[in-house]
C-alpha cells in the first residue's frame, strides 16, 4: 500500500487515520498516527511510514506511506528524495498508490505534475494497473448526496467525467475504467447512512489491495529514474547521510540509555 498525497491539504492523512480505527469504535479515543494539518495548503513536513491493523482489525495487518505535500511550492528535490530514501529503506515492494483528492471536478496542473513523476519512477503500465482515486471530504448522508443532485452534481457523474479527463491527458484511451472510490474521513458513524458507505467502501479499497492478481511493485525501481531529475541524486545522498547520523545519534541515546538504567539498579 501506498498513500500518496497528491495536493496539500487533500484530506489523505485524515483518511490514514480514519482506516486505522474500528468501524464500531469512536476515532476520538484513538492516537493519530498521521499527523493532521488545519490548514488546506500546507501538508506534511516528512514521510511518514505506519504498520497498522486495517479498521482496527488485528488480522489486516498493512503499511501506510503518508508523504509530503510535493505539489507545494516550497517542496523539493529534498522532499521526494527523503521519500526515496525512507520507502527503499523500509519497503521491498508496493501494492497499491491511493491518489487522494479532494471533490475534485477537473485536472490541476499540480496533479498532472505529480502523476507524471509517479510514472517516471514506477513505470506508465505498472503504475496505472496499481491505482485508485480516493475522493475525500464529499459527504456521504443521504441528506447531502440528495442535496447534490437538485444542484445536479451526481457523484458518478463527477467521477466518470475525471475519469475521462485523465485518461485523455494521460493517454489511456485504450484501457477500462480507472478506479474511483469515495470516502469521507469525516463522516459520522453513529448515522447509519454514512458508516455503511464508509464501511462499504473502505472494504472495497481493503479488497483491491490484498487483490492477489495484481502485480507487486518492487521500489528498486525506483532508481531508474533518478537520472532524468536534476539534483536529485545529490538529494538523495544527502538523505541518506542524514538517516545515518540520525541512527548513530538513536543508538548513542540508548546505549546511554541502558547505561543509566543499569546504574539505577
Amino acid at each position: 500500500w501506498y498513500q500518496r498525497r497528491v495536493r496539500a491539504g487533500a484530506g489523505k492523512s485524515a483518511l490514514c487515520n480514519a482506516l486505522t480505527v474500528p468501524i464500531e469504535e469512536s476515532e476520538e479515543f484513538y492516537h493519530k498516527i498521521f499527523p493532521e494539518s488545519a490548514k488546506v495548503d500546507i501538508g506534511n513536513t516528512c514521510t511518514i511510514l505506519a504498520n497498522v491493523n486495517y479498521l482496527g482489525a488485528p488480522e489486516k495487518k498493512v503499511s501506510f506511506i503518508d508523504t509530503v505535500g510535493f505539489d507545494s511550492t516550497e517542496k523539493s528535490n529534498t522532499e521526494i528524495a527523503e521519500f526515496i530514501v525512507k520507502l527503499k529503506e523500509c519497503c521491498d515492494f508496493i501494492n497499491l498508490f491511493a491518489v487522494v483528492l479532494k471533490s475534485p471536478t477537473r485536472i490541476e496542473d499540480s496533479l498532472k505534475d505529480t502523476l507524471e513523476l509517479f510514472e517516471t519512477m514506477f513505470g506508465k503500465g505498472q503504475f496505472w494497473e496499481n491505482v485508485v482515486f480516493i475522493i475525500t471530504n464529499l459527504e456521504q448522508s443521504d441528506k447531502k448526496i440528495q442535496g447534490r443532485k437538485k444542484k445536479s452534481i451526481d457523484d458518478c457523474s463527477l467521477i466518470s467525467d475525471l475519469s475521462k479527463q485523465l485518461k485523455k491527458i494521460f493517454d489511456l484511451e485504450s484501457t477500462g475504467n480507472l478506479p474511483f472510490l469515495i470516502i469521507d474521513a469525516h463522516c459520522d458513524m453513529d448515522y447509519d447512512d454514512e458508516r455503511t458507505r464508509f464501511e462499504d467502501s473502505a472494504n472495497a479499497l481493503y479488497t483491491m489491495l490484498i487483490d492477489k492478481n495484481r502485480r507487486e511493485i518492487s521500489v528498486d525501481i525506483i532508481t531508474q529514474a533518478v537520472g532524468k531529475y536534476e539534483g536529485l541524486q545529490e538529494a538523495i545522498d544527502k538523505a541518506k547521510e542524514e538517516n545515518n547520523q540520525l541512527r548513530i545519534e538513536n543508538q548513542k541515546l540508548e546505549k546511554e540509555k541502558e547505561k543509566y538504567l543499569r546504574a539505577a539498579k
